[in-house]
């Protein structure tokens, strides 16, 4: 979640579906099996446009208010994601397929 919404946030003219395929390979894609990837992977042909995605969650709003909000939902969550994967380590629970 967070690397989606740090996308959101850092590349503000990329499409939503590479975005979010992008965040999906960048952490969990490695945990899953050969089925369970390719099924994500037909989801992200029917992710909206990032306009509409935005427009529909948080209606019309600037650049700068947008861009705060997600400042906003990544600080807190941040610590809470370090935390699982700390977590998950521990107990070996990274290496599940």
């Amino acid at each position: 979640m967070t690397h989606l919404i740090r996308g959101l946030k850092d590349r503000p003219t990329e499409n939503l579906s590479s975005m979010g395929r992008a965040a999906y390979n960048n952490s969990i894609a490695p945990f899953h099996n050969f089925f369970l990837r390719n099924a994500i992977r037909l989801i992200f042909y029917t992710v909206p446009t990032r306009e509409h995605f935005l427009d529909k969650t948080f209606g019309k709003i600037d650049a700068t208010a947008f861009n705060e909000i997600l400042v906003r939902v990544l600080t807190p969550l941040e610590p809470f994601v370090e935390y699982l994967w700390k977590y998950y380590k521990e107990r070996n629970l990274t290496g599940l397929e």
